[in-house]
């Protein structure tokens, strides 16, 4: 990637699809000084595309990332909180702060049958993914 690439500005949206986490986690971040951001005169967050890839090349090997099934739903949960899904493959990897976010706001509601479960997700390496040009699970 060129250096016009790296000085890209992203939104918070943008950046939560390349982590697969909820906005306002990223807006924590920012606020934490975890990642640099800058505000638009409006009032935005934008952070740049060179900042981003460094956080996701350190936070490769840092923590674990949780997958959340819900209990009510028989589904897994999908990226950012945006619903749900079937597909294991489609399912959001969440970070320990917010797995233990969702799951206690899971269990507040009162029925034990229907806490959102947290299951340690495998390496993206290990989840199965379907082969485009002949549709075969590999």
């Amino acid at each position: 990637m060129n250096r016009d690439d790296d000085e890209q500005l992203l939104t918070a949206g943008d950046v939560a699809r390349e982590f697969r986490v909820d906005p306002k986690t990223v807006g924590r971040w920012a606020a934490a000084r975890r990642i640099k951001s800058f505000k638009t005169p409006g009032g935005h967050r934008r952070y740049r595309r060179g900042d981003v890839r460094a956080l996701l090349e350190a936070d490769e090997t840092a923590g674990d990332r949780y997958l959340l099934w819900s209990q009510e739903r028989g589904m897994w949960w999908r990226p950012a909180a945006s619903g749900y899904t079937t597909d294991v493959v489609h399912a959001g990897r969440y970070t320990t702060d917010e797995t233990i976010r969702h799951v206690l706001r899971s269990a507040r509601k009162g029925v034990p049958t229907r806490v959102t479960v947290a299951i340690l997700a495998p390496p993206d390496d290990d989840v199965p993914s379907i082969d485009q040009s002949n549709d075969e699970v590999t």
